[in-house]
């Protein structure tokens, strides 16, 4: 009779142990799943970080003194690191002239750098309403939504800045990149080597760990 309880109680204990390790073990894949998706998800959104913004450099004039010395100032602000002082500049400056697309583009570059990539595309937006034929517009356009991980649209901005001017190297070297996070090997050597004929320097390349890559890869 004791041998018989002794049985049960052991098939029991061994029942128990079953449940518990078939629940550990379902328990243990949903975390792998979890892991691995939260993996996949921020692999599919990583941009490139490492890309070039075209000197701020633009050919258009002021209508106003008063809005051009604002831009000055803000200017003189941004080489010193001082963006939200630069910032507040150039706003000041947009109401003076709101239809002036360099205030946008240089505005953009300061939100850039303080990392409010989605609050510098808008202003790009704006930039390009007012003039759509300026080749940096699109390039800086492209190597923000590239840093937020939206290769496509950076390839279509990128190949509109190309077509407005097709003898800069940063548009080619940053057209490379957002094809090498595509894992297109082919186009992407093809801008690395156009970007490198026409001037891409040594300083650059080795600034840039995507471009470096690129080097060792585009034989």
């Amino acid at each position: 009779m004791q041998l018989l309880v002794i049985i049960r109680k052991t098939l029991l204990f061994s029942r128990k142990m079953k449940i518990y390790i078939i629940a550990s073990l379902l328990v243990l894949m949903g975390l792998i799943f979890i892991i691995t998706t939260n993996s996949l998800r921020s692999n599919s959104n990583q941009g490139f970080k490492d890309g070039f913004c075209i000197p701020i450099s633009t050919p258009f004039t002021f209508k106003t003194d008063e809005a051009e010395q604002l831009s000055i100032k803000a200017f003189n602000l941004k080489e010193s690191n001082e963006y939200d002082e630069a910032i507040q500049l150039y706003l000041y400056a947009i109401k003076v002239e709101p239809d002036n697309p360099q205030l946008f583009f240089d505005l953009s570059y300061c939100y850039s750098r303080m990392n409010k990539l989605e609050q510098a595309i808008k202003l790009l937006d704006t930039a390009i309403t007012l003039d759509s034929s300026f080749a940096p517009f699109y390039n800086n356009r492209g190597l923000f939504y590239g840093n937020l991980g939206n290769n496509q649209q950076a390839i279509c901005d990128f190949k509109k800045a190309i077509q407005l001017d097709s003898s800069n190297y940063i548009i080619y070297a940053n057209f490379a990149l957002s094809y090498l996070h595509e894992k297109d090997s082919l186009n992407a050597c093809e801008a690395f080597r156009n970007s490198k004929r026409l001037g891409l320097t040594v300083s650059s390349l080795n600034s840039s760990s995507g471009l470096s890559e690129l080097n060792m890869i585009c034989k």
